[in-house]
């Protein structure tokens, strides 16, 4: 087991100060399964199975799979899950939803917790930066994906930051069928690709490339708003008025 000191203290600080010492013991409890074998490499595992299997609650196996992504143990890719590291293999599965914008991915996924009760109503939700290191995308992808979970009053936050985001009890009264519907979104968040230098890619993704200059917001304002050829969109400093 890596030494406390060396454990990510970021990682720590942003968990509930109660999911603190039972984050660490499920740490130590997976360590022992990988380095045993019973997780073997190559093994996926879902948070639904954790919180199952060690009752645990979702906070708590979020903040020891974190650990673990820390010491190279486990993996996180979009859309696949997450799985103990296989020595030397690229994990790279095509097909699952591989057409479908990664927002809208976390709000599918999300909304089969909410109906499979992984997050019951009461209880709060992961922060956004641990669900962005679950899912294996940007705090924004996640927040864009939850938002139409919020306009449904399925989610709410109350109160100070810290309280977090709890599921309300309207889950209860939703049939599981509306709660799996995905929301209709703008043609500009389901993924259509915009090119420059030979490439395409969504607009979220050029945000993330090096030779953008500008966030997400602005970039994308230029683009959608203001008609921007796209290079000239992504490489023009933000002080430049559209």
């Amino acid at each position: 087991m890596t030494d406390l000191h060396d454990l990510p203290q970021e990682t720590l600080r942003r968990l509930p100060k109660s999911a603190r010492a039972p984050a660490l013991q499920l740490y130590a409890v997976l360590l022992g399964e990988i380095r045993s074998g019973e997780l073997a490499p190559g093994r996926v595992i879902t948070y639904a199975e954790l919180v199952s299997r060690h009752r645990a609650n979702c906070v708590v196996v979020s903040g020891a799979l974190q650990l673990l992504r820390h010491d190279g143990l486990v993996e996180t890719r979009p859309r696949l899950g997450t799985r103990i590291v296989v020595e030397g293999e690229t994990w790279a599965v095509p097909g699952q939803d591989e057409d479908m914008p990664l927002a809208v991915y976390v709000e599918k996924e999300m909304r089969r917790r909410l109906a499979d009760r992984v997050y019951p109503p009461d209880t709060r939700i992961p922060i956004l930066a641990l669900l962005a290191e679950e899912f294996g995308v940007s705090v924004m992808t996640v927040r864009t994906g939850l938002s139409p979970l919020f306009d449904a009053g399925f989610l709410i936050t109350k109160g100070h930051k810290q309280d977090g985001t709890k599921v309300t009890r309207r889950v209860d009264h939703t049939p599981r069928a509306d709660l799996l519907t995905l929301a209709e979104r703008p043609a500009h968040l389901l993924g259509k690709l915009y090119p420059a230098w030979g490439e395409a890619k969504t607009l979220a993704d050029w945000s993330r490339d090096k030779r953008c200059a500008v966030p997400y917001g602005t970039l994308k304002a230029r683009v959608i708003d203001h008609g921007w050829p796209v290079k000239r969109a992504i490489t023009t400093p933000r002080r430049t008025r559209p």
